[in-house]
């Protein structure tokens, strides 16, 4: 569920004393146009290169939901897993990056959601215990062996591979540090490649669709009015 990551609440930020939200999520997975998902092969029929394809998001949304979007009984391969996966991550991207951002922005409390900036890390490919249920190639050829190499030889830039620690630094550094090097006021739904600044997907960034998921996934979680600090959470 998106509400289970609405980011990490950190203490105030240099002299400026504004407060941030980090979201920590996946670029490539939740954009099927992404120049290296054509290996990956998982995009490549019409039905899959938009999450929420216009006229059916509502169906959509429900299905990728209750895990019966892409399911394996159709595609018995990794890939229907990687597009639920991808969906999940866009899903996180639209509430809590962008529909969360909004509705702190136009909160009636301005004097404190208005200091409040969400922010996203793509921590990168890791070699952690999340591939333990993979194919043993990918288990141990590609993140036991390889990986390990890649971290080694690249250290920095956006590298395919990287350490869990160097991961965790970049979340802290958008923590504490990303108000800033950034000229203007205080950066707001930025999006982040370890370091590098990039833009989530066009789809991602549709109000309609961003809007969808907020509405929806509150009323699946059952959250209601008073259960949080913003004025209107629904």
């Amino acid at each position: 569920m998106p509400f289970a990551q609405q980011g990490t609440p950190t203490k105030h930020v240099g002299a400026k004393k504004k407060c941030k939200g980090v979201a920590d999520r996946s670029a490539l997975p939740f954009s099927p146009h992404d120049p290296r998902n054509k290996a990956t092969g998982a995009f490549t029929t019409p039905q899959y290169q938009t999450f929420l394809q216009d006229g059916q998001e509502q169906a959509i949304f429900s299905a990728i939901a209750r895990g019966t979007w892409s399911p394996a009984s159709e595609d018995t391969s990794w890939r229907s897993g990687y597009r639920r996966y991808g969906a999940s991550k866009l899903f996180l991207i639209m509430a809590i990056l962008h529909s969360l951002q909004h509705r702190l922005d136009r909160d009636p409390d301005r004097a404190l959601a208005s200091k409040i900036a969400v922010v996203g890390v793509d921590p990168g490919g890791m070699s952690t215990g999340m591939q333990r249920n993979a194919p043993w190639f990918m288990r141990y050829l590609i993140f036991g062996i390889i990986y390990p190499i890649m971290t080694m030889l690249w250290t920095s830039g956006r590298t395919a591979a990287r350490t869990t620690a160097r991961s965790a630094a970049d979340v802290l550094w958008a923590a504490f540090d990303v108000g800033e090097p950034l000229p203007g006021p205080l950066p707001k739904s930025l999006y982040f490649d370890g370091r590098e600044l990039l833009a989530t997907s066009e789809e991602s960034r549709d109000e309609q669709k961003w809007a969808l998921v907020w509405r929806e996934t509150v009323k699946l979680a059952n959250l209601r009015e008073g259960e949080t600090a913003l004025a209107d959470c629904r």
